[in-house]
């Protein structure tokens, strides 16, 4: 991380690491520069539309899937899952609003409201209506095939949590 040095963990740490012993801050760093300032900072005004985000974390993910196909590290598996759901649930955010705008419709407050939650089918079912009126004479096909996606996702992390958090607020355990 920009502003942290690594240190060193002993070969034998067969625990999990608290991470004020394995990150040590460096002096005098800013985390998050106002302008782009060098290796050690991380320039973040001006992206900040739907687009910027999504493309950050799908580049995120992929950037770290390939990181995992070269060296089998079992640790990115959540990062990487938890990285590609959140584009898509940030994807179907933004294509609403885009469809909506062709469509000419206005966004309502339900419409808003219905959005803030992180459940990904309920938004590809609007999403999916707004689609067939927007281009009633497009194939269904690739519809069926986001649909079966958002499903599987769906089924194994409903609202973005199992990828994470390793215990629901309950205190049970995700992904079992």
């Amino acid at each position: 991380l920009p502003c942290f040095m690594k240190l060193p963990l002993p070969e034998s740490a067969s625990f999990v690491p608290d991470l004020v012993n394995v990150f040590e801050p460096v002096s005098d760093c800013e985390l998050f520069a106002k302008k782009l300032g060098g290796p050690d900072t991380m320039h973040v005004k001006g992206y900040n539309t739907f687009l910027d985000y999504i493309f950050g974390y799908q580049e995120g993910m992929q950037r770290l899937y390939a990181s995992y196909i070269a060296r089998s590290d079992a640790s990115l598996v959540f990062p990487i899952i938890f990285l590609f759901r959140h584009s898509v649930e940030l994807s179907l955010k933004y294509l609403l609003r885009v469809v909506r705008f062709l469509l000419q419709r206005t966004e309502t407050r339900r419409d808003k409201d219905r959005e803030k939650c992180h459940h990904i089918e309920p938004l590809w079912c609007r999403l999916e209506s707004l689609l067939l009126a927007a281009f009633p004479n497009e194939s269904r096909e690739d519809f069926r095939k986001a649909a079966r996606l958002i499903r599987q996702l769906a089924a194994v992390d409903e609202g973005s949590m199992e990828f994470r958090y390793p215990r629901d607020l309950d205190g049970k355990l995700h992904l079992k």
